[in-house]
């Protein structure tokens, strides 16, 4: 896939966008709030919201090298001496990185929770409702979700 983008380079970059959803960010998206929850717990947990656990950077780096290639731009620019800077580079392409994607689709189903009530009983387990938490009546109670972080499962071996 990076090797067909870096051998592209009389393509525009609007069709490599379109490669990029169609074959790439397609990937991503599908179970992304089950498959990456430890993201979350990572960004509750951390002052950095950067900062990606160790079972979810090789993603994050093969997400990076496929915007890089679109590009046509090496991981380390040999005369500038410094490494290629990601964020103007998802911002030019108009994709989202590995975390705000996960985010955008907690959005998506909480949206989903509060006007469609349709909510798959194994996320269902993962959010609650403020109204539920407290008896205290408020105007915003109902409309107020949390989102309760899976508990951290470690198995160590002996």
């Amino acid at each position: 896939m990076v090797n067909s983008f870096w051998k592209m380079p009389n393509i525009e970059i609007a069709t490599k966008k379109l490669i990029y959803h169609s074959l790439v960010e397609s990937h991503l998206n599908y179970g992304i709030v089950i498959w990456a929850s430890s993201l979350s717990k990572n960004v509750l947990t951390d002052v950095s919201n950067d900062k990606i656990p160790n079972n979810l950077k090789s993603v994050k780096k093969s997400q990076n090298k496929v915007v890089r290639a679109i590009f046509r731009l090496p991981k380390f620019d040999k005369y500038k001496q410094k490494y290629t800077d990601m964020s103007p580079l998802y911002k030019k392409l108009g994709v989202l990185k590995l975390k705000d994607l996960y985010w955008f689709n907690i959005a998506t189903l909480c949206y989903d929770f509060f006007f469609n009530k349709e909510f798959p009983e194994k996320i269902k387990t993962n959010f609650i409702k403020k109204s539920d938490m407290y008896s205290m009546s408020t105007r915003s109670i109902e409309m107020e979700l949390y989102y309760k972080c899976p508990k951290l499962v470690s198995t160590y071996k002996k």
